[in-house]
């Protein structure tokens, strides 16, 4: 029978909230990522379209960011 290791109390708990935390940040930021990328392709205007790529560009520079915070964490935590 295999048993299933709990993670103790204290600061090890913490740790990997954060780091989870950071990934939701991520996915949610990924998920803009996304929405803006459409918003780029279907534009109608050369307006719209400016507007678009300047917030696809902001999102991806957010998921680059978050990137290297979890990275960063991960490895200062070793989680």
């Amino acid at each position: 029978m295999a048993t299933i290791a709990t993670a103790p109390a204290g600061a090890g708990v913490e740790r990997c909230r954060v780091r989870d935390q950071l990934i939701l940040a991520f996915l949610l930021s990924a998920n803009r990522l996304n929405e803006n990328r459409s918003r780029v392709e279907f534009a109608r205007t050369p307006e719209f379209r400016e507007e678009a790529r300047m917030a696809f560009d902001r999102s991806r520079r957010q998921c680059k960011r978050l990137q290297g915070v979890i990275a960063l964490h991960c490895l200062n935590h070793k989680c």
